[in-house]
């Protein structure tokens, strides 16, 4: 990706930003690893990759102040 804040994105990183929001959004819906590489068409590695760290379950917040 790239990490140049002064340079703009190639199709390349946009592709890959894409493909990793899509990524931790099925993984939350609670999709495989396998099953998210199959639908990307992307590596089980590379997929490991996007998923490490994420987790399944999305906190919420809420406002005390009503």
């Amino acid at each position: 990706m790239n990490t140049k804040a002064n340079k703009p994105e190639t199709g390349e990183d946009i592709i890959y930003l894409l493909q990793y929001l899509v990524a931790i959004e099925l993984y939350r819906a609670g999709l495989s690893q396998n099953e998210i590489r199959r639908r990307l068409g992307i590596d089980i590695n590379t997929v490991n990759k996007m998923l490490k760290g994420v987790s399944r379950h999305v906190e919420t917040r809420t406002d005390d102040a009503e």
